[in-house]
């Protein structure tokens, strides 16, 4: 997810306080964030999946193969994890591209973010 500020910045004197002060709240959230996660995983509400040296050669196929959207790696992990988990059931801001991706090449995906927005 990226966040475009057009028009933000009002002049060259004003920008690099600006750039600053975005920073600082931006990194609060991510800060607040990071907290909730752990709080979640200590009460052991989800678990992490670690990639390693043998799904590089599937990522590396994932994303020639959405190359024209393109795939990122972020993306190439969330089909990887629902390879290996055997379902597609994801929580993404990336409505479009997770449209067209398939897991397992032909399944796809139940954005769970869109069930709930939708509603």
């Amino acid at each position: 997810m990226a966040i475009v500020f057009k028009g933000f910045f009002r002049n060259k004197n004003c920008r690099q306080r600006e750039i600053n002060d975005l920073w600082r709240l931006a990194s609060r959230s991510w800060v607040k964030a990071a907290i909730f996660l752990k709080a979640q995983q200590t009460a052991h509400l989800f678990s992490l999946f670690a990639i390693n040296e043998a799904h590089l050669p599937r990522i590396v196929e994932l994303m020639i193969q959405y190359a024209d959207l393109p795939m990122d790696l972020a993306d190439a992990s969330l089909v990887l994890l629902a390879e290996e988990l055997g379902h597609g059931r994801i929580i993404s801001t990336d409505r479009r591209d997770f449209h067209t991706y398939r897991w397992k090449n032909h399944q796809p995906f139940c954005n769970l973010l869109e069930t709930v927005l939708c509603q």
